[in-house]
């Protein structure tokens, strides 16, 4: 497996540019840029706000297997990272020998001064969204009210020395999946997509802020023991979310999915609770509802085909089930995404 130091990795993708190698594009704000060939195909988008906050898309498909070493410097930002796709396997001096941050998770982390070793994979294409802010933009954003926050947190937002921790708060929630949707996906430019990336990159971490604190609720030792699933038990619980989202329309009873994935029904219940932060069906509930607001964008179903084709035999309870989720009625949204697309 190749290995690059940063240096050396970051100078082979600047002689890219220099030779076109690389389609490249920067207005002092947003640069988007394809991965090179000899790394393979993608694209990432990054924004760097003025005030401290950076957002950066990634959909990476690698040519072949690489290792990357870096060596952080001391005043590193806090960082949220939200895997879409693919896994990277990270050793982290004074974190782990080897940990993997994987697909469908998400990570919070300020790693100062440390030098961190991650392996990438060319067997499928690695997605993901991070965000990164500075001590100054999270005490603005939490408007000096630190003591709702994990002990590192504070520490990060008034300590001239950065906290060392990397947490790994679990699955991407229903909530998060929405919010990378729509950075991802977002339609507008300009001036009104900062804002509306803005907004979305600090409800991630806000939602990560509150993820963490649910963890360290936990009252008793039983009960922060429950968070310590075995790597099977994750993997029949992960198999369980893709069967509810391959039969959103006819899916199956609590009992017979518990079956097909070889758990009990009490352990599926309280693992998926646990993993994804919410019950069973109300995860399918919010799947079948984000599928929903994705088809109502394209503008290519009405809302009665939209409501039927994700599994809701009745239009009024779609109605009320989606004015519920997103705040607004779908055939209204329906109309104001024509709007905006008239517009932007």
């Amino acid at each position: 497996m190749l290995t690059y130091l940063e240096e050396e990795f970051d100078q082979r993708w600047d002689a890219s540019r220099q030779t076109g190698e690389t389609n490249y594009r920067w207005d002092g704000i947003e640069r988007t840029e394809v991965l090179p060939k000899w790394l393979g195909q993608g694209r990432l988008h990054l924004t760097q706000l003025p005030n401290g906050i950076w957002i950066q898309v990634s959909q990476e498909a690698y040519t072949a297997p690489f290792k990357q070493i870096r060596i952080h410097p001391s005043r590193f930002s806090l960082t949220g990272k939200f895997y879409l796709s693919g896994q990277v396997r990270v050793k982290t001096k004074g974190i782990a020998s080897e940990y993997i941050e994987t697909e469908g998770h998400n990570y919070l982390y300020c790693l100062p001064k440390t030098e961190e070793v991650e392996a990438y994979q060319n067997d499928k294409s690695t997605d993901f969204v991070m965000i990164w802010i500075t001590p100054a933009y999270l005490k603005t954003f939490v408007g000096g009210q630190l003591e709702g926050l994990a002990p590192e947190l504070q520490q990060f937002a008034s300590s001239r020395t950065r906290p060392f921790f990397h947490r790994s708060l679990g699955k991407n929630t229903p909530a998060m999946q929405v919010t990378l949707h729509q950075i991802i996906n977002c339609p507008y430019h300009g001036l009104v997509r900062r804002m509306f990336l803005e907004s979305r990159a600090t409800e991630l971490l806000a939602l990560q802020f509150a993820q963490w604190n649910l963890m360290e609720s936990a009252k008793s030792p039983a009960e922060q023991s429950d968070y310590l699933l075995r790597t099977d038990d994750i993997d029949r619980l992960n198999c369980a979310r893709d069967i509810l989202e391959q039969r959103m329309e006819e899916p199956p009873s609590l009992l017979e999915l518990a079956r097909l994935v070889g758990l009990n029904d009490y352990k599926l219940k309280q693992g998926f609770r646990q993993v994804f932060g919410t019950t069973v069906f109300g995860y399918l509930r919010s799947y079948r509802l984000e599928k929903a607001r994705q088809l109502l964008v394209t503008d290519t179903m009405s809302v009665t085909e939209v409501a039927f084709a994700v599994g809701f035999s009745n239009r009024g309870y779609f109605a009320s089930a989606f004015r519920s989720k997103f705040g607004i009625n779908p055939r209204e949204y329906l109309a104001e995404q024509r709007r905006y697309r008239q517009f932007f």
